[in-house]
């Protein structure tokens, strides 16, 4: 029986065989697009869990407590309130004595319910610098996850 494959008068057209392609077919469009999402998704994951790791070895997690009564003894240098999710991250001295030392500055990280409560607070030190980031600190995770509902 002759090989219909290498018969130049076959009535099938054939696609060009792609080397590395599984079969000799062309990639899709929708096939590079999934691969490119999944490229950023995992960018991101590696992104978010080497800062994690990065940062934690060196911030000390304090309660809101402590954080309140540092603030209250001047203790913080400065202070950043992220709206969206309620954390606040700065630099603070762990004792009275210690503060003005720039060598026994620590990095903190804690939580506060309620902005203005917050504000007030600060208001009462202007010695500490106080910032409040309006940014979305997960904007990355939230356009993937709005996409992925998009998809069919």
């Amino acid at each position: 029986m002759p090989d219909d494959r290498n018969d130049n008068n076959s009535q099938t057209p054939r696609e060009p065989k792609i080397p590395g392609m599984p079969g000799g077919k062309k990639p899709t469009r929708t096939g590079w697009l999934y691969f490119i999402l999944a490229c950023a998704l995992l960018g991101y994951a590696f992104f978010n869990m080497g800062s994690g790791f990065a940062n934690s070895s060196n911030t000390v997690k304090l309660a809101t407590s402590e954080m309140v009564g540092a603030i209250k003894q001047d203790r913080v240098e400065d202070l950043t309130y992220t709206v969206q999710d309620g954390s606040v991250a700065g630099h603070y001295w762990k004792t009275k004595k210690d503060k003005g030392d720039t060598s026994e500055l620590k990095s903190f990280s804690s939580t506060y319910v309620g902005s203005d409560s917050l504000a007030e607070l600060m208001a009462e030190h202007p010695d500490t610098k106080y910032i409040v980031n309006t940014n979305d600190p997960d904007f990355w995770g939230d356009l993937a996850m709005a996409c992925y509902r998009r998809l069919p």
